[in-house]
Formats: C-alpha cells, structure tokens, sequence
C-alpha cells in the first residue's frame, strides 16, 4: 500500500469531501442586524445566535424569529412588549392556550410534593395510564408506554411493532414527520432534514408511500373519482406481486412489521386525506398481517373537532403515539397499543431517566380534564368553522390562494400558487406574506412540500375577536403581496 494514504492532506479529503463549509453564524448574525425588531429583542436574538448551533430550527420558521417573554392563551409577547397572535401556540404543545391557569396551579402543587422519580411508579403516572387506554380509540384492552419527546415515541412504536411481529420494514408516507432521532429519521422521510445526517441515515428496513394530498395528487387524479388510487397503489405495488421486497404472496410471508401514519400531515403543511384514505389503509394493514401505527402527536388531543383525528376515519389503530398538547406545554409523550403489543417485555426491555416523570402526568391529567370540563373538542370545531369560513373569504378575494384546508377543527392552511390551472407555487409571494404577517403581529408557520403553505396552528380556545385580527392582517399582506 502506498505511504500517500497515510498522509494527513490526503486523508483530509476522504473525511471532509466538501471544499467549503458555510459560515451561518454570520449569515444570520446579518439577518438579526436587519430585521425591524425592538433593541431588547435584537440584543437577545444576537447572544442566541453567538450561542447556540446555527442549525436552530427557529430561522427556518422564520426569517428571524421572535423572542417571546410572556403568553397567555392565544396572544404572546415579546421582549420589547409587541403583542402577536399566536396561531402556533408552541407547535401544538399549548393546545388549551398558553399558560392556562388550571395547568399553573396543578404545576405548582405538584411540585410541592415530587416533582420526578425517575422511570418509576408515581400515583399520577398509573392514572394518567389508566385515561390514555380509556379515550384512545379501540374497544379492547391497552397498555401504555411513556417517553418524553415525540421522536422518542414514534421510536419505541417501531420497536415495540418490529419486536411484536418479528418483521423488519416500516411503511410510512412521503412529507412524514416522525421525529429527528437517528432512529426516526428514515421514516420521517423529510428531504430537507435528512440530509444533515450525512454521511449516511439509518433507513435499513424503511419503505415510501404517496400520502393522500388531493390538491397535488401524485398520480395525476381528482378526488372522488379517483377510487383512492393512492391506496390501491401500495397494494398493487408494494405488497402484490413477486417482485415484491415486503410480501410474498404464494408462501403467505410478510416482513412487513407496521406502516406508521399522520391521520392528518402536520409538518408538511396541514394536510387532510379523505376519510377513506386511513380506512383503505386499515383494510390493508389487516389483510396483510401487519400493524398500523397513527401519529397523532400534533393533530390529536382536539385540534381536528375530535379528540383523536383518527376518529374522522372511525378506524381502531393498533397502536397510537400521543405527545405535544397533552401536557399543556410541558414535554411528555406516549404510545397506547393494543395490551398484546406491550405484554410481551420483560423489564429492562425500555427505560428512559424522564419517562412518564411525575410533574408532566399530573399536568397531562389536568389538560383532559379541562378539555371535557371546558367542552374544548366541540369548541375546536366551532371556532375552526369560523376561522375556515373567514379563509375562505380571503380566497375570493386574492387568486394567489390555490387551496384552502380546513373544515375539521382548528386545522387550518392555505396554499398559493402562481396560476390555479398549473398550480406552480408561489414560493416567494408565500414568504413574503409570511414575513408581513410576523412584521405586523400573527404568528403563523410556512412550510409545505413546496414552501408555499401557511399553516395556523392556534390553541382550541383562540377567541373569535383574535381570529378576526388574524384575518385583517392576512388580508392586507395579501394585498401588499400583489403589488410586487
């Protein structure tokens, strides 16, 4: 072997292939220097960009995003006091609003007596074990298995499905948000993310699907008349036929362990399926022999006018992730499965220091009861009519505005496109609006598989009075919009 392999020069290049590195400290130091925030808010957003990693998720939701101080239900406050509209209310996390004074009391009494006890038996934790089985849908029995973070769930999902049916390969949707882990990227199938785990990705044992988005169909069809051809796909070419790498047929074997499902695609910018695409994916799931996983981490707990989104479909899944709202803005998660799922385990098969800590069930317990006491569910479903209806009007109006998603809950997006016939995004135009919107106070996230949704993720108990501020300042950056 020649001595050149051992030189460091040439060895440099095998493990940095890449001539030059982008300094983004810089770039968004820039960013903060130009944006028209308050000097209390600037001052802080510089020490944070000096601070932390330059991949902070915050500048991609925003152009330069805000450093909120104080919030209560669905309006927040920055450091230099400007009021926003907070039609993300954390990503879902506060879905019964922002500081809800019931969650403040029961965090404070709490923690008078224990606040965490590793991942160990606390009267709060069997309770709120005992409520998750009883209001997820299923008329059979289930167990319950904490974790902290939504990418911990969907991971122990995978595992507890791969582990139950002795399969390998999880089936999930392209535009799937399933967690950023080094276990759950692959089937989070997120180009834009995943490709920050270079040099490779753990996605052995991982297979693609088109989701149901019926304004950008994959396969050129129109709702209803299609059929739900997207799921007679994944029949007829995935799981039929002998060049199959998931089923054969003729000897009845399947490696398939579990396809895993958003009831409704939340980061890809607020998506809804017909109700018959996760009832097509049931029959499939039960025909094949193989688990149906639902994520209902961001569209559950009462954002879509039913407690589970799920619910729409009137499916029973096999085992169901829940995280974000349940907590009322602290982190827990879960998945509830069918009790054969989780029987099998001996202890020590999980663990995990924070798991099912004692603070975030107390708080969980309080969310469900303040959503039944509260009648939030209907409420979601009342004021989502009302925000949709006013979304509806704005598209009348501005025929930049391809498609509007809404009529289940506060799930809620707008789409815009150059031209309705070819629906080219309007990419620049949706950033555009979404930077006016922050500039004159509603917060509000951009995303979509082609950066030109706006999604609004409000709590369930926004009021109308902050819908109607939300719309007067969508519409006038809409009419800015067409001036340039």
């Amino acid at each position: 072997m020649s001595n050149n392999f051992f030189k460091k020069d040439f060895f440099a290049k095998i493990v940095r292939p890449r001539e030059k590195l982008v300094n983004f400290d810089e770039i968004l130091k820039d960013r903060v220097k130009n944006k028209n925030f308050g000097a209390k808010t600037k001052g802080l957003l510089t020490r944070y960009v000096q601070s932390e990693s330059s991949g902070i998720v915050s500048f991609a939701t925003f152009d330069v995003p805000p450093v909120i101080v104080r919030a209560k239900n669905d309006l927040a406050y920055d450091a230099d006091g400007r009021e926003y509209i907070d039609c993300l209310s954390g990503f879902a996390a506060s879905t019964i609003g922002q500081c809800h004074p019931e969650i403040i009391k029961t965090i404070s009494e709490q923690s008078r007596d224990l606040i965490h006890n590793f991942d160990l038996p606390t009267v709060p934790r069997i309770e709120l074990a005992e409520k998750l089985s009883k209001i997820t849908p299923g008329k059979f029995e289930k167990k319950v298995m904490f974790s902290v973070t939504g990418s911990d769930a969907t991971e122990n999902a995978v595992r507890a499905a791969r582990w139950y049916s002795g399969c390998q390969y999880i089936l999930s949707a392209y535009g799937a948000y399933h967690g950023v882990t080094a276990g759950t990227m692959a089937m989070t199938s997120k180009g834009g993310m995943g490709r920050y785990y270079y040099p490779m990705m753990n996605n052995n044992g991982f297979s693609y699907f088109p989701y149901a988005y019926c304004y950008r169909c994959a396969f050129g069809k129109e709702y209803p008349s299609c059929d739900m051809f997207c799921v007679d796909y994944i029949e007829k070419n995935m799981l039929k036929g002998k060049e199959s790498h998931l089923v054969e047929e003729k000897g009845g074997v399947s490696n398939v362990a579990a396809m895993i499902i958003e009831p409704m695609q939340c980061s890809a910018g607020y998506i809804i399926p017909p109700d018959e695409f996760l009832k097509g994916l049931k029959r499939l799931s039960d025909d094949y022999g193989f688990l149906l996983i639902v994520d209902e981490i961001q569209a559950g707990v009462g954002r879509t006018g039913r407690l589970w989104a799920s619910e729409h479909s009137g499916i029973e899944p096999d085992i169901i992730v829940v995280g974000k709202g349940i907590a009322g803005g602290l982190p827990l998660s879960a998945i509830v499965a069918r009790k054969e799922i989780l029987n099998n385990w001996a202890p020590t098969a999980h663990v995990s220091t924070f798991a099912g800590y004692t603070l975030g069930c107390a708080a969980s317990l309080k969310v469900f009861e303040i959503i039944e006491k509260e009648n939030l569910v209907k409420r979601s479903e009342e004021i989502g009519k009302y925000f949709y209806e006013g979304l509806l009007e704005l598209q009348k109006k501005f025929p930049i505005i391809g498609d509007v998603t809404g009529g289940k809950g506060v799930f809620l997006a707008l789409e815009l496109v150059k031209d309705n016939k070819t629906k080219e995004p309007a990419i620049e135009k949706t950033k555009f609006i979404a930077v006016e919107c922050l500039e004159e106070g509603l917060l509000l996230q951009l995303g979509g598989y082609f950066y030109n949704r706006l999604t609004f993720i409000p709590a369930l108990t926004i009021t109308k009075s902050s819908v109607d501020r939300a719309l007067s300042i969508l519409e006038n950056a809409f009419i800015k919009a067409e001036r340039i």
